[in-house]
């Protein structure tokens, strides 16, 4: 579940300047210790997201090699 949030408005670097805004978000696992994890939601709006909010894993690939763990809010 999303633990924290925030939303970001200004790039921190030009390879991302066209995804703003984005979150960056924090998701907590209760059922392993309440251990964490920072990430972000996808296809969620800003003013979607909420602490609290049930999200699942779900793998995204970057370049050719690499997997990074995102979320997407529970049906």
């Amino acid at each position: 579940m999303v633990f924290s949030f925030t939303i970001v408005h200004h790039p921190a670097h030009a390879s991302v300047k066209d995804r703003v805004p984005y979150n960056v978000s924090i998701i907590d696992f209760p059922e392993c210790g309440h251990a964490r994890l920072v990430s972000n939601v996808i296809d969620a709006e800003p003013a979607e997201i909420y602490i609290g909010m049930e999200v699942s894993l779900v793998w995204e690939t970057a370049g050719n090699d690499m997997l990074i763990p995102r979320f997407r809010q529970q049906n």
